[in-house]
């Protein structure tokens, strides 16, 4: 059979992005597999004429040789396919709508020659690592933070070291070196000293003399040899060199650490804010497994590929994947991580675009497959030869790759995060957030200070709130008291 002489056909359509969609400018069906009838039409001399099924008469077909109702035993199948239902009722003479080849339409239905091979794959949610506020931690590891540190203490410790032994080869060890650790052997005083006038004028007009003023170098006291090393850490200078020269060298050559450190610092900081924020994406099945987000898709056909896999990950997909309809908050329920989409690539474009609350979506980059796509006709139908020669004439001459590309152009992939460095206030937030660090520290230290100068300090037998130096200059005379 050649020729149908014009006769309308009836063509059962199901709206499937790129496939089928309905134009509103146009008010009519257009896609890759309308353009496909339109031409298979005048090649065969038939009128296509396209409806779209209704699905409140939809049938469900279960194929099994058991008879089983369910249709999910061993060696059944159910088809919830409304495409095919059309088809095998003979209500339709063809079938278009993103029908992909599977094996059990052939016994209900003729299947084409594929036409075009389509990814199919997930739509699943996307998340950021939204860590602005570590910015000025994540140029270093904590290793490398905790090396930094480490060495910061143990700098400190042998310039203290290097001050005491150079003491110790003049001759000049002040008492100063090392008070911690030395025992206390001085004599508790009298309590009644503290009261005698006698004493408290004598304290008062303490002055040391010269003799007594031993020379003390930046690096006598611990406090400020660390203090020191941290500034030279932060590019502080020193208020003056040290006085000995073992301490000038080794400030020298502590300032070279210093400047390779900071290089490292600002290199990688720079690195950082030059960068975005690194996403959080699902790319293979793997991953969606390990997400624990339940897999869904539209068809059940879809669920019992995976199912008859012979691969165990897919197996698992396919326990895990529920099959449901087309609603408006799909992509909201994507976006919250209560369900991954299996379909065809464009069609997650579809979705993506369509999708109007601006929610982070992510098509997977792994094809689970490249699906066949087909048309459905009626079960020995006379037409399939001719169709199947029609649309290998249309591949090959480019047509289909045509309709295809004109289909999906305002479909864009997957866009590249922007690679420029661009510095804006998320950013920056790290910076507050050191800044809130600091007045914190510095809002427990002044409350220290004032607990010890409340509890320890005016306690003292020695304090007097008019005569304040009284109590420093016993300190210096008896630091041990």
């Amino acid at each position: 059979m050649a020729k149908v002489y014009g006769t309308p056909l009836p063509v059962a359509i199901s709206e499937h992005v790129p496939m089928v969609l309905w134009a509103n400018a146009t008010q009519r069906f257009q896609g890759v597999e309308v353009e496909i009838m339109n031409a298979l039409g005048k090649a065969l001399n038939f009128k296509p004429v396209y409806y779209k099924p209704n699905q409140t008469e939809n049938m469900d077909w279960e194929l099994d040789g058991s008879g089983n109702p369910d249709g999910y035993g061993q060696n059944g199948t159910h088809i919830d396919s409304m495409l095919v239902d059309e088809v095998a009722a003979h209500s339709a003479s063809f079938a278009i709508g993103d029908l992909h080849l599977f094996q059990v339409y052939l016994k209900l239905v003729e299947l084409s020659a594929p036409h075009n091979f389509e990814c199919l794959t997930f739509l699943t949610p996307e998340s950021s690592t939204d860590n602005s506020w570590q910015t000025f931690i994540l140029p270093f590891s904590a290793g490398m933070w905790a090396g930094v540190l480490l060495s910061l203490f143990v700098v400190g410790t042998v310039f203290y070291a290097i001050s005491f032994l150079n003491a110790i080869i003049n001759g000049n060890v002040s008492s100063e070196f090392f008070r911690c650790l030395r025992p206390n052997r001085s004599v508790p005083m009298d309590p009644k000293i503290y009261r005698r006038i006698s004493f408290r004028i004598a304290i008062s007009r303490y002055r040391p003399s010269k003799g007594d003023r031993m020379p003390r170098d930046l690096f006598d006291g611990y406090a400020n040899c660390i203090l020191l090393t941290y500034s030279m850490l932060l590019y502080v200078a020193l208020p003056r060199m040290p006085r000995n020269w073992p301490l000038r060298v080794l400030t020298g050559w502590y300032w070279i650490y210093c400047i390779l450190l900071v290089a490292t610092y600002r290199a990688s900081f720079t690195a950082i804010l030059a960068n975005p924020a690194a996403r959080v994406t699902i790319d293979t099945l793997e991953d969606l497994l390990r997400s624990h987000i339940p897999p869904s898709a539209g068809a059940n056909e879809n669920r019992q590929f995976f199912l008859d896999a012979n691969d165990e990950v897919a197996r698992k997909v396919g326990e895990k994947m529920q099959v449901v309809g087309y609603s408006d908050d799909l992509t909201s329920r994507i976006a919250k991580g209560q369900c991954a989409y299996y379909d065809n690539e464009f069609y997650l474009r579809y979705l993506r675009v369509a999708d109007e609350s601006g929610s982070a979506l992510h098509i997977m980059r792994e094809c689970v497959l490249h699906m066949p796509v087909v048309l459905a006709m009626e079960k020995n139908s006379a037409l399939k030869p001719r169709v199947d020669a029609s649309i290998q004439h249309l591949a090959e001459g480019g047509l289909i790759a045509k309709w295809l590309k004109d289909a999906i152009e305002h479909l864009p992939a997957e866009a590249l995060a922007q690679q420029e460095a661009l510095m804006n206030i998320q950013k920056f937030w790290s910076s507050f957030v050191a800044l809130l660090i600091g007045y914190v520290i510095s809002l427990l230290t002044l409350l220290a200070e004032r607990w010890h100068f409340k509890h320890i300090v005016m306690k003292h037998p020695m304090y007097d709130v008019y005569n304040p130096s009284l109590y420093y200059n016993f300190k210096r005379i008896y630091p041990q008291h």
